[in-house]
């Protein structure tokens, strides 16, 4: 089983700047093209989460850099004003055929 990257954010609260992750290849670790590909961050309390149930919020994607695999995600103002403390994010891609891929995760604390 291939292993999402590690990332883990730091966020000041109230600051709705976006967080960017570049995409790699599982096997080669080289950045990918995501050209028609689309992205949701889901970040809730739990570090292995039901994505369909057990988080706080989700941020789609905007794609910065396809061919340079760069994607953000900027939370609005509600996402921001969080509580102090530590939760966790999973980032999953979707392509043209509806197939998903986890492609980051990791911890995502406020301060």
């Amino acid at each position: 089983m291939a292993k999402a990257q590690t990332i883990d954010f730091i966020r000041r609260r109230l600051n709705t700047y976006g967080d960017e992750i570049q995409v790699t290849s599982e096997k080669t670790k080289d950045v990918i093209d995501i050209t028609g590909m689309s992205f949701v961050m889901y970040v809730g309390p739990s570090k292995t989460p039901d994505l369909y149930t057990d988080y706080l919020y989700s941020i789609t994607g905007t794609i910065i850099d396809a061919v340079d695999g760069r994607v953000e995600f900027a939370p609005t103002m509600e996402q921001a004003t969080q509580p102090d403390g530590t939760m966790y994010h999973e980032v999953v891609m979707t392509d043209a055929a509806g197939r998903t891929r986890t492609v980051a995760m990791g911890k995502y604390t406020y301060y």
